[in-house]
């Protein structure tokens, strides 16, 4: 029997950015879908089931600590990847408390992406089979 594929978020407003990762990461046999805005990010997610959201910080509709946070009170489990043009301190600290896999830098190597990925479903899986 085949596995089902893992499905993964992109919350970016870049359209064309979010195009490009969609189809690299279902190139790598994903199933990817990709959102303009956290609005409508978080009606997909109370829609349908996801195994990573992947979701740019600025955006101008909600930010996306903000988004984050509610996604995590859709789906607390979600693995979650952030991405953004400039790295602080105090927003490193923030995606740690809001339980952020990775916090990447833009321009996103796809296949760093795809490590991360990889490497938080992992995680995932081994935090529910301590459950």
């Amino acid at each position: 029997m085949e596995m089902a594929k893992k499905k993964i978020l992109i919350v970016d407003d870049d359209a064309e950015i979010a195009e490009l990762t969609r189809k690299y990461l279902e190139k790598k046999g994903f199933e990817a879908i990709a959102a303009s805005s956290g609005l409508l990010g978080l009606e997909l997610l109370k829609k349908e089931w996801f195994d990573v959201l992947i979701s740019d910080i600025s955006m101008p509709d909600m930010g996306g600590e903000e988004f984050v946070t509610k996604a995590r009170g859709i789906y607390p489990d979600l693995v979650i990847l952030l991405i953004t043009g400039y790295v602080s301190f105090d927003r490193t600290q923030k995606a740690r408390d809001l339980g952020v896999h990775e916090y990447l830098t833009k321009p996103v190597e796809l296949e760093k992406l795809c490590n991360s990925i990889e490497q938080g479903l992992k995680l995932a899986q081994e935090k529910r089979q301590v459950r």
